[in-house]
């Protein structure tokens, strides 16, 4: 099966001239590539020349009868889409001439392609003159290709009446290849667009914005006028396409442009313009409509959500559509639109976040459509997409799904990533910063022998506590019985509350202490014992081996590690004698929701007024490092640890951005740190011997063992140079001289057990010279 299609468009009444550069083409190595060429409505008397043509060299034909509208690239490049069957396609220009091992060369670039921060490829393009082109027609691309790279590298870029081999040159060009399902799920090309231009760069901006893995430049939904040979600025997202063909430039791969006179059809100022439009929307919006395969069944999104309407969710599903949520359509006539599309999944954002999804849901399921349910989980960075809906109605919890016998390693991994929540900075809410259990208690004034029952309180108006909740057992009714316990608990005990950090009105309890300024791991590393409504605190509190006692429903009410919470009098006696933590269910819970039911992810996210009783966090900026989604492989990101802005693909920006205070420059921590870190990354880390960068970094630790950061240094060399259990040793070492550096044990965790970087987020320690 082939691996590569390239999605050629023609609309001509005289085949001769493009028949002559499209012979060029047998020069090619087009071994694992497929040709579609599409035809926008020639003339049938041309349509069978053309059609001839490409049958001889088994390139797939395709004809619109669209003779009678105006030329559409758009329409012709969707079509190619729809016809192809390949994992990557390349948008081709009829006029575009290449070395003969250019496509081999290029199916190996997108092979690498999840090696870097780009989701697409865009070749740059070299304009020949009339007399180059002549020359290439007699004498073929290979020929003639130093001759024209050369004029390009020297002759003026923008075009001028001197040069003799360059008409101009584009750094970035319409040929752009791209994964078939990517250029999918942004849309393919907007067929809006009629007649010349535009369409490529309303393409192309979609393709950035929904790249999460890149840094976006200042202004980036502005679409400056520059010519992008003078762009010299950061500035606006054809800066960022730019630096995306410099990629491919500086590893020698182009395109050469046939001359030919300008079209007299050719007149795109308006598209021009409204493709900048566009992008402004798009950018203020976060609206990228989804482009359906017509070859398999859809998986719809409602909404645009981040959290699903997402580029990692995306590319996890087969077919992603994403509709909008009309909340002013009837939910059952929604649903019976979805339903007649035979999809092959739903995904939805919470079904109960709004009253008319919650209709919309409600009859998916009458229909025979169990929705797949998105939401946050119950561990820092944790989402889930679950079909068995919300976690506290899910069957996904039920203990013959999670309780099997863990391996060694599995049992460590487990216990690492305890380790690091339990003396971590990373809690579900946004908190203080942590002080420790001893501190806590002394500022707390709590005597050294009373035994906390700590108390961490839901908000008031909470899907999980309005819509959850046995009956005479609401959230009202279980504050009632926090205060009847409050003051009958014994007198070892002490009530240490804490308010939800979006509450706005706050609970007050004079029987009780109150701890909303402190951490709440913080809390629980005190506690003796947990007590609370349904909060996915619960879950949390499994980590630091506390007893959970639940009054509402909810997912983690597992034997042996949490029990009801009746009423007072119940907890006054289940606490005389609390039960211990089955830890061995505990880890086998947890591995359960580490590596097969949720998502890990990082995002950022802004305080939203949601009612008079409590706030929202509104979510933006999501990036996934691991996607679950139920019938689907898991999809698994490693984001490359490369800023952009410390590139050589930079440079071009680089003077602009020292004088503005946007450049990457790194300071030298000490002078001993930047001599051993300049001998060793100057002289090695460029030729790639890791090896050596560590043995100078080591050399300086032994010079001054007061700088634990060297052996830091040293163990990224060796994490480079494939050497980990040499790094785990500097780690160890540098733990131990910065005991309360959490960066360093989080690190040296991630080294231990790779699949924690995608879980706890940690990237590898900045080696400065």
């Amino acid at each position: 099966m082939s691996k590569l299609t390239l999605i050629i468009a023609v609309r001509t009444s005289d085949f001769s001239d493009y028949a002559k550069r499209l012979q060029l083409r047998d020069a090619l190595d087009l071994a694992d590539v497929d040709t579609i060429l599409v035809d926008d409505g020639s003339p049938a008397s041309v349509s069978s020349e053309v059609e001839g043509f490409c049958r001889e060299r088994g390139y797939n034909y395709i004809r619109l009868q669209t003779e009678e509208f105006p030329f559409s690239l758009s329409r012709a490049r969707n079509t190619g889409i729809d016809a192809s069957s390949t994992e990557w396609i390349c948008f081709e220009d009829i006029d575009l001439a290449y070395r003969s091992d250019f496509y081999q060369r290029l199916m190996r670039e997108l092979d690498l392609l999840e090696e870097t921060p780009f989701n697409f490829l865009t070749v740059p393009a070299v304009y020949l003159s009339a007399a180059q082109s002549d020359r290439v027609f007699a004498n073929g691309m290979d020929a003639e290709y130093e001759r024209a790279l050369t004029a390009a590298l020297l002759e003026d870029p923008r075009g001028h009446d001197i040069n003799s081999s360059l008409q101009h040159y584009a750094p970035a060009s319409s040929v752009v290849a791209v994964r078939r399902k990517t250029a999918l799920y942004v849309g393919a090309f907007d067929e809006n667009f009629a007649g010349w231009g535009g369409e490529d760069r309303d393409f192309v901006f979609r393709l950035l914005l929904v790249n999460d893995r890149i840094e976006k430049p200042s202004e980036f939904q502005v679409t400056k006028t520059w010519n992008l040979n003078d762009t010299t600025q950061f500035d606006g997202w054809r800066a960022l396409y730019r630096m995306h063909g410099d990629y491919l430039a500086r590893k020698g791969m182009y395109a050469f442009h046939l001359f030919h006179e300008i079209l007299s059809w050719r007149s795109g100022q308006s598209n021009i313009k409204l493709a900048s439009e566009k992008a402004e929307r798009y950018h203020t919006t976060r609206k990228v409509p989804a482009r359906r395969d017509p070859n398999q069944p859809p998986d719809i999104i409602m909404g645009f959500n981040p959290h699903i309407a997402n580029e990692a969710v995306l590319q996890a599903l087969a077919n992603p559509t994403i509709i909008d949520e009309n909340g002013r359509a009837d939910p059952e006539r929604y649903a019976a639109d979805i339903a007649e599309q035979k999809p092959r999944s739903v995904l939805m954002w919470n079904p109960y976040g709004l009253p008319w999804r919650k209709k919309v849901y409600d009859a998916l399921r009458k229909l025979g459509i169990d929705p797949i349910v998105g939401e946050r989980g119950a561990l820092p960075r944790s989402l889930y997409f679950d079909k068995g809906g919300l976690c506290v109605e899910s069957p996904s919890y039920r203990e013959e799904r999670w309780a099997k016998p863990l391996t060694e390693e599995q049992e460590q991994s487990v216990k690492a990533y305890i380790a690091d929540m339990r003396f971590g900075e990373h809690a579900l809410e946004k908190q203080s910063g942590r002080v420790g259990a001893a501190l806590l208690r002394h500022r707390l004034n709590i005597p050294d022998g009373a035994k906390i029952l700590f108390v961490p309180l839901q908000l008031a108006d909470d899907t999980v506590t309005t819509l959850f909740s046995e009956k005479r057992r609401e959230y009202d009714a279980y504050l009632l019985e926090i205060k009847r316990l409050s003051l009958s608990l014994q007198s070892d005990w002490v009530m240490v509350y804490k308010n939800h950090p979006l509450a706005v009105q706050k609970f007050e309890l004079s029987s009780a202490i109150c701890a909303d300024a402190y951490h709440v791991h913080d809390l629980l590393e005190a506690a003796g014992a947990v007590a609370l409504f349904n909060s996915g605190v619960g879950v949390i509190s499994m980590a630091f081996n506390k007893r959970v006692f639940y009054y509402g429903p909810c997912f983690y009410a597992i034997d042996g590690i949490n029990e009801r919470f009746e009423d007072a009098e119940q907890m006054r006696v289940s606490l005389r004698n609390v039960a211990p933590v089955d830890k061995n269910k505990v880890h086998q819970f947890f591995y359960y929701l580490l590596k097969e039911l949720y998502s890990f992810a990082d995002w950022k996210a802004d305080i939203a007024t949601f009612s008079n009783l409590s706030n929202r966090t509104k979510v933006k900026d999501i990036k996934f490092t691991e996607v679950r989604i139920p019938g689907y492989a898991p999809a698994i990101y490693q984001y490359p640890a490369f800023d952009l802005r410390r590139s050589v693909l930079f440079d071009p920006y680089r003077h602009h951005a020292n004088l503005n205070g946007k450049g990457a420059v790194i300071m030298p921590a000490t002078k001993s740190a930047a001599k051993a870190a300049v001998s060793s990354i100057a002289n090695f880390v460029t030729s790639g011997n890791f090896t050596k960068a560590a043995a100078h970094f080591e050399t300086e630790y032994e010079k001054n063992k007061s700088r634990p950061n060297l052996l830091r240094s040293a163990a990224e060399m060796h994490i480079r140079a494939g050497n980990r259990k040499r790094a785990i040793v500097h780690l160890k070492t540098a733990s131990k001289q910065l005991p309360g550096n959490r960066s360093v044990r989080r690190r040296l965790l991630v080294v231990k057990y790779p699949f924690l970087k995608r879980v706890i987020g940690e990237n590898e320690f900045p080696v400065n010279f």
